[in-house]
């Protein structure tokens, strides 16, 4: 761990939550259990839609489009909006959904009550990345290319989308923004677009640009999924491509040292790769592997109070590139290094080093 930085005294944001007349009767039981205590965390999946035309970097929606968000925490709490990566959706923490059961979250060890992220003590949104058969219909594009039958979302309209959210939320500026691997690349966009509706913003196994090395392994993947859909196989190569992303989000020593046979590492590759099918479809798999190449931003632009997180042994995220990002950023307040033998996935697997990162970075 190096260059521990003092952090800057912000007064915390405080969310008033004004549901439209559509979603109240959804979300006002959970607002009125609240009212009763505030401790009581609020759980509530709504959509917001995305007015028409809303500008993107390389086309417009031009027909009104519904997101799917979610919040959890006490109405009266400072907001934080997180946001994981490609895998990632709209529950960060373990929750119950509006049927009762059980949803699982993708970063449950970090964000949840007694976490270092509390949603006792923070309000937490997030939401479900644009991207995915869905989006098609709306977009239209100038000049398609009729080779590229997708529309491009970039990290960029990403964080165009998350400001639509706060302002569809009537909030206040953000306390904080925390965003891992795609989602430290639309926190940095959205420092530096809406530095207004932020507070202050912790970005973790995520730099200033897309590294060529990646864009090359993202490439590839990218073709044995266009191969699978050409050949009617869209699970097989989806599952494959998600092998192949798995050898660079890990790193080689942890398959050494974990791994005593070549059956044993072809096996784990496999039930990744198995399991990734259901959980992405290959449009959205095109559409959010390809706005990780489309990641660029002026760090020298960026206003915003900023803390970085990352790890010696990121192959898509190397430190060559967070130590010139930390050096460029006019406002650095923390930086934080480790090594992991996870690579990119150590922001999903080292708790205890995140956990004393996250702590400091969140402090008034």
């Amino acid at each position: 761990m190096s260059n521990v930085c003092t952090t800057t005294t912000a007064n915390p944001s405080f969310l008033t939550f004004m549901p439209t007349s559509q979603e109240a009767s959804v979300i006002a039981p959970v607002l009125e259990r609240a009212a009763a205590s505030v401790d009581t965390p609020i759980d509530a999946d709504f959509s917001f839609t995305l007015p028409a035309p809303f500008e993107l970097e390389h086309g417009v929606i031009h027909t009104p489009l519904n997101v799917q968000a979610r919040i959890t925490g006490p109405c009266d709490a400072p907001v934080i909006l997180v946001l994981g990566g490609i895998s990632a959706n709209r529950h960060p923490c373990e929750d119950v959904n509006h049927t009762g059961q059980a949803q699982a979250g993708w970063w449950p060890e970090i964000v949840g009550e007694n976490r270092v992220i509390d949603t006792t003590e923070y309000r937490v949104l997030s939401f479900d990345f644009l991207a995915g058969e869905t989006v098609i219909p709306h977009v239209s594009r100038p000049n398609p290319d009729p080779l590229h039958a997708l529309p491009t979302i970039t990290p960029a309209d990403q964080a165009s989308i998350a400001a639509a959210l706060c302002d569809y939320l009537e909030l206040p500026p953000l306390y904080a923004l925390v965003g891992a691997s795609y989602g430290g690349m639309i926190g940095l966009n959205f420092a530096q677009r809406f530095p207004e509706k932020l507070e202050r913003l912790i970005v973790l196994c995520a730099s200033h640009r897309a590294h060529p090395m990646g864009v090359a392994w993202r490439s590839i993947q990218r073709k044995i999924v266009q191969f699978g859909l050409d050949t009617d196989q869209p699970d097989r190569a989806l599952s494959l491509a998600r092998e192949l992303g798995m050898t660079t989000y890990r790193t080689a020593e942890e398959f050494s040292n974990r791994f005593a046979s070549k059956t044993e590492v072809k096996t784990y590759l496999e039930n990744r790769g198995q399991e990734f099918i259901g959980r992405m479809t290959p449009a959205r798999y095109l559409m959010l592997s390809e706005s990780i190449d489309h990641h660029a931003v002026d760090p020298q632009a960026i206003s915003v109070p900023t803390a970085v997180i990352g790890f010696r042994q990121d192959q898509l995220v190397p430190v060559a590139d967070l130590h010139q990002l930390t050096q460029d950023l006019p406002h650095l307040t923390h930086f934080f290094e480790s090594d992991s033998l996870y690579g990119h996935d150590a922001f999903l697997k080292e708790i205890s080093f995140l956990n004393h990162a996250l702590s400091q970075s969140l402090k008034p």
